[in-house]
């Protein structure tokens, strides 16, 4: 993924809570609050996860997706064959 797919990426889910992975096989979460490009240090994101901020270069990251949170969702299973 080229740094221009990463940065439209990035701005398509920006506001959205990210998991994102480094070339040095760290992950990071948080919400995606702001994507800067910068002519000295390239392109980059903020991701912020309660008080924690991660400034990541877009760079030197290997992986983004979308975390998505699943609704707890109780399900009533019955297990029981008819016979």
């Amino acid at each position: 993924m080229s740094t221009g797919e990463k940065f439209e990426l990035g701005v398509a889910l920006k506001g959205k809570r990210m998991c994102v992975t480094t070339n040095k096989g760290s992950s990071y979460q948080g919400i995606l609050e702001q994507i800067t490009d910068c002519a000295c240090h390239g392109a980059s994101l903020l991701l912020r996860d309660g008080t924690m901020q991660y400034y990541l270069a877009f760079s030197d990251i290997k992986e983004m997706k979308e975390e998505v949170e699943l609704e707890e969702t109780l399900l009533d299973v019955d297990t029981e064959i008819d016979q």
